[in-house]
């Protein structure tokens, strides 16, 4: 007899439990997302999330309002988290070899706009030399970004003039009950 009443307090503390909101984390962004509108340029970063859940990277638009080109400099932008370097940026369709070398400047024609989703190469893992992405897909998988403030140092030229634009935006994580 003892132990069916065991039994049925166990199953009732389990069925309690099970029941119970459990606690999620929702990562947020403040601001959104973060805008410069300087002489002859408008950019616009703003941070993606990976199934709506967590922050992975961002979404890089610049807008050339001049009338002469915008180069962006790959090798020179960098990827800060609470004003740290913490290195490169990666994208869709690079070639890990490049990293190493020289990442090709990406070269925005007067009145043109140029945008792209982009990972902070110290978060990201790449597929097995052996694994070819399908169409669409990127040749890495991105990791979450940390908690903090978490933007990019903008190196951009154009008619032999170097600027630099900082963006960033703080993100972090909030504890809620799971509905």
């Amino acid at each position: 007899m003892h132990s069916i009443i065991k039994i049925l307090i166990a199953a009732g503390l389990g069925l309690l439990c099970a029941c119970a909101s459990t606690p999620v984390q929702k990562w947020r962004s403040e601001p959104l997302d973060q805008t410069i509108a300087a002489t002859g340029l408008q950019v616009v970063l703003e941070p993606l999330k990976d199934n709506g859940e967590y922050f992975v990277g961002f979404r890089l638009t610049l807008r050339n309002e001049g009338t002469t080109p915008l180069a962006l400099d790959w090798n020179q932008t960098r990827y800060l988290h609470n004003g740290r370097d913490l290195g490169v940026f990666v994208y869709r369709g690079i070639d890990p070899a490049t990293i190493q070398g020289k990442i090709p400047a990406e070269v925005v024609p007067p009145g043109a706009t140029f945008s792209q989703e982009i990972f902070p190469l110290r978060t990201i893992a790449f597929l097995p030399g052996s694994q070819i992405p399908k169409e669409g897909q990127r040749g890495f998988i991105p990791g979450i970004l940390p908690s903090g403030e978490n933007g990019i140092l903008l190196v951009l030229g154009r008619d032999g003039q170097e600027s630099r634009q900082k963006l960033s935006v703080r993100l972090r994580a909030e504890t809620e009950a799971k509905k």
